[in-house]
C-alpha cells in the first residue's frame, strides 16, 4: 500500500476507498451519493465491504480491519474516518 493514497479525517463519519480489489465481503449497492466535508460536493458510492491492512506499532505489524467501508471509485484518495477508527477499536 502506498500511504500517499490515504487521508485520515477525524470529522468524517465513514470510510471511503476507491480500490475495488482491496475489499472483502463486498456488496454492490444501488449507486447513491455521499455528501463530502465541504457540504457542497458529493461522490458516488457503488458498494460496501471490509478492508484489511497492516500497520506497525511498537509490537510490530498489526492487522487492522475497517468495517462497512464505502466503495467510491471516483475519489482521488482513500479516506479513513478517525472517528470511526476510535469507535471500532473500543
Amino acid at each position: 500500500m502506498d500511504w500517499d493514497q490515504f487521508l485520515i479525517d477525524t470529522a468524517a463519519t465513514s470510510h471511503f476507498f476507491y480500490e475495488r480489489d482491496w475489499f472483502k465481503n463486498f456488496k454492490e449497492l444501488k449507486t447513491t451519493e455521499a455528501l463530502l466535508a465541504d457540504k457542497k460536493s458529493t461522490c458516488e458510492v457503488k458498494g460496501i465491504g471490509d478492508i484489511d491492512f497492516f500497520a506497525k506499532d511498537i509490537k510490530g505489524n498489526v492487522k487492522i480491519t475497517l468495517k462497512d467501508v464505502f466503495y467510491t471509485p471516483n475519489m482521488r484518495r482513500n479516506l479513513i474516518s478517525g472517528a470511526r477508527m476510535d469507535i471500532d477499536l473500543k
